[in-house]
C-alpha cells in the first residue's frame, strides 16, 4: 500500500544519501543534486545486481563465482552483509581463511559504536557462522593428520611454490600446514598467496585485526610476526584502494552487474562530465572534482581521472592529485578489465604532472 511504499522511498533515499557521504559530497557543495542522486542510485542498483548474481550461483554450487561476486560487492558497498557472504561462501574450501575472517569480523563490530543496537544482532550472526567454520575447521584438521606430513614439509612446498609464482597451490600447502600446526607464519603466508592471485577483501580484513584473527590460545604473536603483518595490511589497503576506484566500472564492464546497466552509465557520466567542465569554469572546484569522480567512477575513463586530479591542484590537495596521477600511471601497465586504456598523450600529461609534483618514485 501507499505506507509501504513511503518507507521503501524513505529507504532508498537513506541509501541514496551514504552513497553522496562516501564520496565526500555534501549538501552545502552540492550544485547538481539530482545528478548526483542519480550517480548514487546507479551505484546501489549496481551493486544489488552484483549480489543478487552472487547468491544466484552460491545456491547451484559455483563457488568461484559467488565468491567474485561477492569481493566485487565489497569493494563496491563496504557492506558487512556482503563480507559475511563472501566468508560463508568460502567456508567450504577456505575453512580456515574464513575462520580466522569472522574472528576479525567480530573484532571490527566490537570496536564500533557501541550505541548502535543493530551491531548486537550482526555480532550474533558473525559468531554462528564462526561456530560453522570451525566446525569445518575440525574436521579438515582431521583430515590433516591422517595423511602424516609434517607442517615443516608443507611449508617448506608452500614456500616453492610461491618461488614458480604458483600461488594458488602454494596457499593450499599453507593453509594444510596451518591445519596441523596454527601457527601466525602460516597463515601470514595464507593471506599473502591470496593478495598475490588477486584476491582482497578476505586478506585485508584478517591483516587488519591480524592478533585477534588467530586461533585463540594455539599461538603467540612475536613482534616481527606482528610488524610483518602491519606491512602486509599497507599493501592489502592501498591494493583494495586502487580496485575500490575502478570497481564500479570494471562490474559495468564485465559480467558481475548485467549488460542493461552499460548505456546508463555511458551517459550519466557524460552528464556528469559535461557538469564537471561547468562548475570548474564557475570556479566551484568542489563541485567539479565530485562529478568528475562520478564520471570516472562509471565509466573509468583516463581523462576524467586527469580533470579529477585537476580538480585537486586547484584546491591545493597536491598530496590527493598526486595519488590519482600515480594510479593512472599505474592503471597503465596493468589496465582493469573492461576499462578505456590511456593513450599516450594522456600518459604524457600525466607523468608531465607527476614530474611538477616531485617525480614518480622509484
Amino acid at each position: 500500500g501507499g505506507a509501504c511504499e513511503a518507507l521503501l522511498v524513505l529507504v532508498a533515499d537513506e541509501l541514496v544519501w551514504a552513497v553522496l557521504v562516501r564520496r565526500g559530497v555534501s549538501g552545502e557543495t552540492m550544485s547538481n543534486p539530482q545528478l548526483h542522486r542519480s550517480f548514487a542510485a546507479l551505484s546501489l542498483e549496481v551493486d544489488a545486481a552484483i549480489a543478487a548474481n552472487g547468491a544466484k550461483r552460491a545456491e547451484v554450487r559455483d563457488i568461484g563465482g559467488a565468491l567474485r561476486s561477492f569481493e566485487a560487492s565489497y569493494l563496491l558497498s563496504g557492506s558487512t552483509s556482503s563480507l559475511v557472504s563472501l566468508l560463508e561462501t568460502s567456508i567450504p574450501r577456505e575453512p580456515f581463511l574464513a575462520c580466522a575472517g569472522f574472528r576479525a569480523l567480530l573484532e571490527e563490530l566490537r570496536s564500533a559504536d557501541a550505541r548502535d543496537k543493530s551491531l548486537a544482532a550482526e555480532q550474533q550472526a558473525v559468531k554462528r557462522k564462526l561456530d560453522e567454520a570451525q566446525q569445518a575447521c575440525a574436521q579438515r584438521r582431521a583430515q590433516a593428520v591422517q595423511t602424516g606430513r609434517s607442517s615443516r614439509q608443507l611449508a617448506l612446498h608452500g614456500h616453492a611454490s610461491n618461488k614458480e609464482s604458483n600461488f594458488k597451490v602454494a596457499y593450499q600447502y599453507f593453509a594444510s600446514a596451518y591445519a596441523l600446526e596454527a601457527k601466525p607464519a602460516f597463515l601470514l603466508s595464507m593471506c599473502n598467496m591470496k593478495l598475490k592471485a588477486g584476491w582482497l577483501a578476505a586478506p585485508e580484513l584478517v591483516l587488519r585485526h591480524f592478533d585477534k584473527a588467530l586461533e585463540p590460545g594455539e599461538s603467540v604473536l612475536s613482534r616481527a610476526e606482528a610488524s610483518a603483518a602491519a606491512r602486509k595490511h599497507a599493501e592489502a589497503a592501498a591494493a583494495m584502494q586502487r580496485a575500490r576506484s575502478s570497481q564500479l566500472a570494471v562490474s559495468i564492464a564485465g559480467e558481475l552487474a548485467g549488460p542493461a546497466f552499460g548505456p546508463k552509465a555511458v551517459e550519466l557520466a557524460a552528464r556528469m562530465r559535461a557538469a564537471g567542465h561547468a562548475a570548474n569554469r564557475a570556479g566551484d572546484i568542489a563541485e567539479a572534482h565530485a562529478c568528475f569522480q562520478a564520471a570516472y567512477a562509471l565509466v573509468h575513463h583516463p581523462a576524467d581521472g586527469i580533470s579529477m586530479a585537476n580538480m585537486k591542484l586547484k584546491s591545493g590537495d597536491s598530496e590527493g592529485a598526486r595519488d590519482d596521477l600515480l594510479e593512472l600511471r599505474a592503471n597503465a601497465a596493468a589496465p582493469p578489465k573492461g576499462v578505456p586504456l590511456i593513450t599516450a598523450p594522456q600518459l604524457a600529461i600525466v607523468d608531465q604532472k607527476l614530474e611538477q609534483l616531485g617525480g614518480v618514485p622509484a
